[in-house]
């Protein structure tokens, strides 16, 4: 949920596209906000930030790629 709605609560745009952002690294990730890893300052959206320099295929669920595949290794060196 976006802090402006849990603070002030408001519902707008900018609200939506905030929290389907965090629903799609929800499901990239395959992590949750409220897992135990993400405790005091450490955030879902501060862990995919911070992790951005690394390659992808660090973040992304590995259900949903097959390293193996060249194609993808190559798409995502490129990246």
């Amino acid at each position: 949920m976006a802090p402006e709605y849990g603070s002030e609560g408001l519902v707008s745009t900018m609200v939506d596209v905030y929290s389907f952002g965090i629903l799609l690294m929800e499901v990239f990730s395959r992590r949750k906000p409220t897992e135990e890893m993400f405790s005091g300052d450490l955030t879902l959206k501060r862990w995919m930030f911070e992790s951005y320099p690394n390659p992808v295929i660090e973040i992304v669920d590995s259900e949903l790629l097959n390293a193996d595949d060249e194609s993808i290794r190559y798409r995502l060196k490129a990246a």
